[in-house]
């Protein structure tokens, strides 16, 4: 596909934004809900949207700009997201709680290239902060050489939850992380966390970069990708990126974003030979 200045990757790619679906975004479109999208042009699907407990019988009570992913496990494996703004932290933080939430994963930094990217929407250590009925505390926070970890204590009265949240720094808006092999050793933490740590009342992991739609999913498909091919012989990025695209608008942005998810599991898929390869001559 590489052949020819990537003219198959780019058959591929505009035939993807063909085929993508438009369905209804009336709840997005609301005059209340409107303050709520950090783009106007990124809004969440009604039939795919995460719908908040309503409160107060306010209008747009219920609405966050989200949407359920469907993974390998279910339905509703992922939340992709646009990133928590200054009049939303508090629905942030309520969807963290609502769904069960105990992994959130972050690919974006709060400022690049001079533009404000994502709100600071988590408390400092030692200073816990209300978000609506909900009091967050910052437990603890390991800096990586491209990455930080942070553990988050929810608590709503005497009811309390642990979030674990990565924050994966080496990923430009738009464009794509230096190589493969840099991603992909973060998904992989992330999900060895995930799988130690899981249980029958863990929800969806939620994913957001800026708008929740180039890097979200670009990271989404890479992730699903992994556990996928541990018992499929075949794989169809294809399709996997529409079907996402069915969920939520533009998941997987550039066309470079495409490319790069296709690189990823061929460095994947290389990288275990050599190790089997290197395991087979060990045992000669």
């Amino acid at each position: 596909m590489h052949k020819d200045s990537d003219l198959l990757f780019t058959d591929a790619y505009k035939l993807l934004k063909e085929k993508s679906p438009n369905h209804a975004m009336k709840a997005a479109e609301q005059q209340c809900c409107r303050p709520k999208n950090r783009y106007s042009n990124i809004l969440p699907f009604d039939h795919s949207r995460v719908k908040l407990r309503k409160s107060n019988h306010m209008k747009g009570s219920d609405y966050i700009n989200a949407n359920y992913i469907p993974g390998p496990s279910s339905q509703r494996d992922y939340i992709a997201t646009q990133d928590a703004m200054q009049t939303t932290f508090n629905d942030f933080w309520r969807m963290i709680w609502e769904q069960n939430v105990d992994t959130i994963v972050m690919l974006t930094k709060l400022v690049e290239k001079g533009r404000q990217k994502c709100d600071k929407y988590w408390p400092d250590r030692g200073e816990p902060l209300f978000y609506g009925d909900l009091i967050v505390s910052l437990q603890s926070e390991s800096n990586l050489s491209d990455y930080i970890i942070k553990l988050f204590e929810v608590k709503m009265k005497e009811e309390r939850k642990m979030v674990r949240h990565f924050n994966y720094l080496k990923w430009p808006d738009i464009g794509c992380p230096e190589t493969p092999e840099l991603l992909l050793e973060f998904v992989k933490a992330v999900r060895q966390y995930i799988d130690r740590e899981r249980n029958t009342t863990s929800g969806p992991t939620v994913v957001h970069c800026s708008a929740g739609v180039g890097r979200t999913g670009t990271y989404i498909a890479v992730d699903y990708l992994l556990q996928h091919i541990r018992d499929h012989d075949e794989v169809d990025i294809f399709s996997l990126v529409l079907e996402m695209r069915n969920h939520r608008l533009n998941m997987v942005q550039t066309e470079d974003q495409y490319v790069f998810i296709h690189e990823c599991l061929k460095s994947f898929i290389t990288t275990k030979e050599e190790e089997g390869d290197e395991s087979e001559d060990e045992r000669m």
